[in-house]
């Protein structure tokens, strides 16, 4: 069995409805993780997860604490299975990062709760603006598009998320992301997209509440990482507690730089990647960033699985994840 595995978690955008209800149903572990991440969150959370209405987990107060909700009992359920697996790091895309936080040992599940219902309280609150995707552009020519847009409008628009070498999120005002997107068609972009997001995250759009979050980040306690995590903000390797909770709010109006951590995967020797969540899109963004790496997807009962029998682990009873 591999020695070098990350840990990974998606971002907003990989829920559906009906997240983690077979996990709930079939896994001693999960249920106790889950409940115990919504004791700490927003009211009706498992409700909504479970039995939607769509159009309301899709709001940003329910979606974080979600995803982090989900991400962090599936890695309760697999330590549980393996016998306390240890990667060889972790990193999250954007809200995922919280249970990157917690997987690495910074922080319990209680503060990954208390801190994603807040987060997704003060992003919702924010500003109203609008994102895009752009597919098929380089990254200096996304990054010159943005700068262009932003120059000609007056307004905000900024590269919001650098997921791979030819996938970029743009961010800002309507007005701006809309010139952007129309500047990216013009110069060949393979598709061009509108995000139905309820606000340009990883923007200036966040300032405010990237500054209201340090406060709540300082009232709680992190712990040095057991094995690094690479924040989104700078894309380095981080243990020491301090430094994770310093760079926390940052990440709020900063941009994700997911390209620059995959790089790290390589450099850190990672062949074997584990993606805890629904959807699978981080490891289509590994899998064509470096085919040499395997990535497993733990999101139900069945995926669980086929992870563990994949790595060499005795499948296990229900009953006893």
């Amino acid at each position: 069995m591999s020695t070098s595995i990350a840990f990974v978690f998606p971002g907003q955008g990989a829920q559906c409805v009906g997240m983690g209800k077979a996990m709930y149903e079939a896994c001693p572990t999960f249920r106790r993780s889950l409940d115990g991440f919504a004791a700490h969150t927003t009211e009706g959370l498992l409700e909504v997860m479970f039995d939607g209405p769509e159009d309301r987990l899709k709001e940003t107060r329910y979606t974080q604490p979600a995803l982090t909700a989900v991400s962090c009992a599936l890695v309760d359920s697999w330590r549980q299975v393996t016998g306390g697996m240890t990667p060889t790091l972790t990193a999250g895309h954007s809200v995922g990062e919280y249970a990157a936080l917690y997987a690495a040992g910074s922080i319990d599940l209680a503060t990954a709760a208390r801190l994603i219902t807040r987060r997704a309280q003060l992003m919702s609150e924010a500003p109203q603006g609008t994102m895009a995707a752009v597919l098929g552009l380089d990254q200096q020519t996304v990054e010159a598009i943005a700068g262009q847009a932003a120059e000609q409008t007056g307004e905000v628009v900024v590269v919001a998320n650098y997921n791979t070498p030819i996938q970029f999120i743009l961010s800002g005002s309507p007005e701006g992301v809309s010139v952007a997107c129309q500047k990216a068609s013009e110069a060949g972009a393979k598709r061009v997209l509108p995000l139905a997001v309820s606000g340009a995250f990883h923007s200036p759009f966040m300032a405010e509440a990237a500054k209201a979050f340090e406060a709540d980040v300082a009232g709680e306690t992190f712990a040095d990482a057991i094995v690094p995590v690479i924040t989104n903000v700078d894309a380095q390797p981080t243990r020491d507690g301090a430094a994770l909770q310093r760079k926390l709010p940052q990440q709020i109006d900063h941009s994700v730089l997911w390209l620059a951590t995959m790089a790290h995967f390589g450099a850190e020797g990672i062949d074997t990647v584990i993606e805890f969540g629904p959807g699978g899109v981080l490891s289509g963004m590994i899998k064509r960033f470096d085919r040499n790496i395997t990535c497993h997807q733990v999101y139900d009962p069945e995926t669980m699985g086929q992870a563990l029998g994949a790595l060499g682990f005795e499948l296990p009873q229900p009953a006893a994840v």
